[in-house]
């Protein structure tokens, strides 16, 4: 199509409420909060480029499970995110391309690992 899209999604602000199952060490959250793009640019294949911008509501569920490992706590989790800006604004001054996208989605799953720790006395 000789179309290239690039840029980046913002989540801010953005909340996550989680419940956690401790017999199993277990836990499930949601997440919601605002997102837009950032320096969101179409790349036309004769050279030009044209900038975008687009807003919406991110939502999300998240699955865990953590291991104690004496004061630090190793966790595992995926995530699902649903990214869907319905609307984009092009900034073109003549007319766009015809394979130029109207709304986007972005939605997909994550996988991420982490270590928690406790700081100061009790």
């Amino acid at each position: 199509s000789g179309l290239d899209l690039r840029g980046a999604v913002r989540d801010l602000p953005a909340v996550s409420l989680y419940a956690n199952y401790e017999p199993l060490n277990a836990y499930a959250g949601l997440r919601s909060g605002f997102m837009r793009t950032q320096g969101l640019q179409l790349y036309v294949a004769d050279g030009s480029t044209i900038s975008g911008a687009a807003e919406s509501f991110l939502a999300g569920v998240v699955l865990g499970k953590s291991i104690a490992l004496g004061s630090m706590t190793l966790f595992a989790e995926a995530a699902y995110a649903l990214r869907h800006f319905p609307s984009v604004q092009w900034s073109a001054d003549g007319p766009l391309p015809p394979d130029t996208p109207r709304a986007l989605t972005l939605s997909g799953w994550s996988v991420g690992t982490g270590i928690q720790f406790g700081i100061g006395s009790r």
